[in-house]
């Protein structure tokens, strides 16, 4: 593929780049000029001026010979000068896997995937001036490294193009470009297929199936390039945002831009389901060998494919490109958000070193950036400290300390959350929402206009206000075997109903709806058919309902598992004994520790007084630590319309103010 200066052209399909030979940095080596080259001498960078916003550009030099090595060389410049470059977005990949390129007449070790990216970008007959971060970055200066990233919001704002690369090519992805190619209407060599198959009106059972076969690769290859590991990779979030026109993605030789690739996953994903109606009516009839081996294969495909979406895709998938409007709500200015929700919205992307689950948001987070500044010799305790301090204090995000996981530094604030551990459970919450059926009533968090936590200048105490639903007053664990909790729950069940009178609530009924929600049993079985399965345990004492041939007492018994291992505990209000609620957590808890719903924050926190007594005193509560968090029945969102005693009792009770060491 050869490029023009005004473009280049892959298949028929246009993209628009700028002379790049407008400004030229330096001149390349011409191609027959001899030149010594050193496999001893190691790339020396000299020195660069923060001062004068200084980078350094790499210069691709030309090479007809596609074998030849990727050459080229480095040139300081200032971003306050007009030079014209392309920045470069793409993952490292394995650097265990490297190839050698050579830079100002030294072997520079590179990532594999970074040459294959500099060996498709080379041009047999012109320079490419580029900025890439593993060359153009001295990568062992670390007061360097600090300065550069104050930088990328310049770079690839200011960058003629960016250019995504998203690995070599397929012949899956390159069906899903020219698919989309033909959506929008561009012809081209490959795309010119659809537009002739879809104009014909009468299609042969070849052609039909040909048509059908094709749907089915054009859906395997958007997901492939959903897939791709520049979707996963956080340093490509802000690069990927930044620019002011979108970027040009890469894959081998194949270059193409995204337009509402979420829209056409779905009208992908719609047409293939209208089209294997037709393939699901022949299952049982009796078709010719021909038709019949073929509907098998495409019922085959259907399933092969709707088990790579829901197993190994929707995990991976990269939600920010669902919310890219939202990060852009000026487009007279760069994109700018509030660093907590940057760091919400990443939780699929992943980096190396932990400083960057912060730095490499920077560029789209100024403020934060500018309250502390990059600094490479920071410990990821100092990072997640001022991080989440910042968030709570400087954007009033309590939001934060529902995403993430508390640190488990002893030495930290137990309110504080480390923002660098993230997990699929955690994506889930953010991405597919809380279940009303477990997420408190908003009336009893939501945050009042105005409301800021407050943290101590020494960042060790925060200060939440919001209500206290109760005291822990006895918990105990349940086993770990898989079908433990169906002997244990039963016992204690029984064990309340013999010691109904002392409470003015039917406890037994609100374990039972405990167990039913926490399980999410509500997903699969009637809350009715639920108790009543669970009475009969109870009253027989045993497993025998395993041998029942009743399709839905598997799925109960995987539900009822979920229950293995946690803490079942019960709650009293505070200075009564009696029992008014029931929860389940992960980790340990004791009788005293205090359930607290704070303002702006959907989950119930679990308190450990530092000192004896839970009395409130003047609207106070004694200081205390952050234990975790956890479900409390009861007070969920999905039951506001038939409140429950319990919810009105939390309801009426005053909000008060909480110091969190």
């Amino acid at each position: 593929m050869e490029l023009q200066s005004t473009g280049f052209q892959e298949q028929g399909f246009v993209v628009d780049i700028p002379d790049r030979q407008t400004t030229r940095v330096a001149p390349h080596m011409p191609l027959n000029t001899s030149y010594s080259l050193d496999p001893t001498m190691s790339l020396s960078y000299t020195k660069l001026n923060p001062d004068a916003n200084e980078i350094r550009l790499l210069t691709i030099w030309p090479d007809e010979n596609v074998a030849n090595p990727v050459r080229g060389s480095l040139h300081p410049v200032s971003l306050k000068d007009p030079y014209e470059f392309e920045a470069l977005s793409y993952v490292w990949g394995n650097v265990a896997i490297r190839t050698d390129i050579w830079v100002d007449c030294c072997i520079v070790s590179a990532p594999t995937n970074l040459e294959q990216f500099l060996r498709a970008l080379r041009e047999p007959k012109q320079d490419r001036v580029v900025w890439v971060d593993y060359l153009c970055i001295n990568q062992h200066d670390i007061l360097e490294r600090n300065s550069q990233v104050l930088l990328m919001s310049q770079i690839y704002i200011n960058a003629t193009s960016v250019i995504a690369w998203l690995g070599l090519s397929t012949p899956n992805i390159e069906d899903a470009i020219a698919y989309q190619n033909y959506c929008e209407g561009l012809s081209t060599p490959k795309s010119k297929w659809w537009f002739e198959i879809h104009d014909k009106k009468d299609l042969s059972i070849e052609e039909s199936r040909k048509r059908d076969l094709a749907m089915m690769d054009v859906l395997d290859g958007t997901l492939e390039i959903l897939s791709a590991p520049y979707w996963q990779r956080l340093w490509t979030f802000q690069e990927w945002h930044l620019p002011k026109t979108r970027p040009i993605c890469m894959f081998g030789k194949l270059c193409f831009t995204f337009r509402d690739v979420f829209s056409r996953l779905g009208s992908s994903f719609n047409s293939i389901d209208d089209m294997m109606a037709k393939y699901r009516k022949t299952v049982g009839q009796n078709l010719d060998g021909e038709a019949k081996e073929f509907s098998e294969k495409m019922l085959e495909r259907e399933k092969a494919i709707h088990t790579r979406t829901f197993r190994n895709f929707l995990p991976i998938l990269p939600g920010d490109l669902l919310v890219q409007k939202d990060l852009h709500k000026d487009p007279n200015s760069p994109p700018s958000r509030p660093l907590g929700e940057l760091l919400s919205v990443t939780t699929h992307r992943n980096c190396s070193n932990p400083l960057d689950r912060v730095y490499a948001l920077y560029a789209m987070a100024p403020l934060a950036q500018e309250k502390y500044p990059p600094d490479y010799q920071k410990t990821v305790s100092q990072l997640i400290h001022e991080t989440t301090a910042y968030v709570l204090q400087y954007e009033g995000n309590t939001r934060i300390l529902d995403y993430f996981c508390f640190s488990d530094d002893e030495a930290l604030p137990s309110w504080v959350v480390d923002v660098t551990i993230t997990d699929q459970r955690r994506r889930d919450l953010i991405f597919a929402g809380r279940s009303e059926q477990t997420t408190p009533e908003r009336s009893l968090w939501k945050k009042p206009d105005g409301y800021l936590p407050k943290i101590t200048d020494n960042l060790r105490t925060l200060q939440l206000r919001g209500r206290v639903i109760g005291v822990v007053q006895e918990s105990f664990r349940l086993n770990t075997e898989k079908h433990a909790p169906l002997r244990e729950i039963p016992s204690y069940l029984q064990r309340i109903r013999e010691d109904e009178w002392i409470s003015p609530f039917s406890m037994a009924d609100t374990l039972i709806s405990a167990c039913y929600n926490y399980t999410e049993s509500w997903s699969w079985m009637s809350y009715a058919y639920f108790s009543e399965t669970l009475s009969k345990l109870n009253r027989e004492g045993n497993l025998r309902l395993i041998d029942i041939a009743d399709a839905r007492i598997s799925i109960f018994l995987d539900s009822f598992s979920k229950l293995k291992g946690k803490c079942l505990f019960s709650i009293s209000s505070i200075g009564d004994s009696a029992p008014v609620a029931f929860g389940f957590i992960d980790c340990h808890i004791k009788g005293g520790d205090i359930l607290f719903i704070a303002s702006g924050i959907s989950q119930v926190l679990v308190l450990r007084p530092l000192e004896d007594g839970v009395a409130l005193i003047e609207n106070r509560i004694p200081c205390c630590k952050i234990v975790g968090r956890t479900f409390v029945e009861g007070i969920a969102e999905r039951q506001k319309s038939q409140p429950t005693a319990f919810a009105q009792r939390v309801k009426d009770t005053p909000v008060v103010q909480v110091d969190i060491k």
